[in-house]
């Protein structure tokens, strides 16, 4: 091979790797550039919010009282027969006794097997919360009751009773608590068989006050409240042992104390007003 047929050939072999290296180069990036990119997974929200709690009333049978509602984790359910269609007069510290059954929002009740009436809620004026109605009855569990099956708010004070399946307070007032009928029937006669031991009392209702506001009755005795404002009031004890509902103008509210102790009250309507009755034996 002469020198000219080495140089010749030189070039060519330089030009034949030249080139191999630019197709491997634009081969590579080629490759590169076509793969397939796979997007990125969208991250889950920082936060997700919690399914909103659904509470289920349903019915329990006790061996002796028959038939009542219960509540969250099967507590006994109760209603104030003082109470009026989807209104509490259950504030301040018997609110603690006798604990609302209230919703947060977001959350609900619906009916279990039996449970026919129908539940709704109202803002209670206290802290806004939505507190459950049954038939228009303001609905309440029990501070004693600690587990289902516990019965122990059941006829306090006369006036708290176990809410029965057919209970409604479609008439304006409340009724089908469980032995409520049998309670008031026999009021009466213990009402009376008191009022013979003591006279009675009056308070004057005037400029949003009770007057006197502390007032001392004998056991037995009766005290007459007479509403001599421009506007209603109630009489409602703390403990909700008595209520009157709304007294008007001019009209007065009854109530005999069967026993001794101390009674304090307020009115549910303008609840700066307040005063005392005590009980001596």
């Amino acid at each position: 091979m002469t020198r000219t047929d080495r140089v010749t050939t030189s070039r060519r072999v330089t030009a034949l790797v030249a080139a191999a290296a630019f197709l491997f180069a634009a081969c590579s990036g080629s490759a590169a550039t076509a793969a397939p990119t796979t997007p990125p997974t969208a991250a889950p929200p920082a936060s997700v919010a919690a399914s909103a709690a659904v509470y289920q009333v349903k019915v329990a049978q006790d061996a002796k009282l028959g038939a009542y509602l219960t509540g969250e984790g099967g507590k006994a359910l109760y209603l104030l027969t003082k109470d009026a269609p989807s209104a509490t007069n259950c504030t301040a510290g018997c609110a603690t006794a006798w604990p609302p059954f209230e919703l947060d929002p977001g959350e609900t009740v619906t009916p279990g097997d039996g449970v026919t009436g129908k539940l709704a809620t109202f803002a209670r004026a206290d802290d806004g919360k939505g507190q459950v109605t049954y038939n228009g009855i303001p609905l309440y569990y029990f501070a004693g009751d600690s587990a289902a099956g516990d019965v122990k708010g059941q006829g306090v004070k006369g006036v708290w009773f176990l809410v029965a399946p057919d209970a409604t307070a479609a008439s304006g007032t409340i009724t089908g608590g469980v032995g409520q009928a049998a309670a008031a029937s026999a009021a009466p006669s213990a009402a009376a068989s008191a009022a013979t031991g003591g006279s009675g009392s009056d308070v004057k209702i005037a400029n949003f006050a009770f007057g006197p506001a502390t007032l001392t009755v004998k056991v037995g005795a009766s005290v007459t409240w007479t509403n001599a404002d421009t506007t209603a009031h109630t009489v409602t004890a703390d403990d909700g042992s008595f209520n009157s509902s709304d007294i008007t103008p001019g009209t007065t509210f009854k109530q005999v104390f069967a026993k001794a102790g101390t009674f304090t009250y307020h009115c549910n309507i303008h609840h700066s007003m307040t005063g005392t009755v005590t009980v001596t034996g």
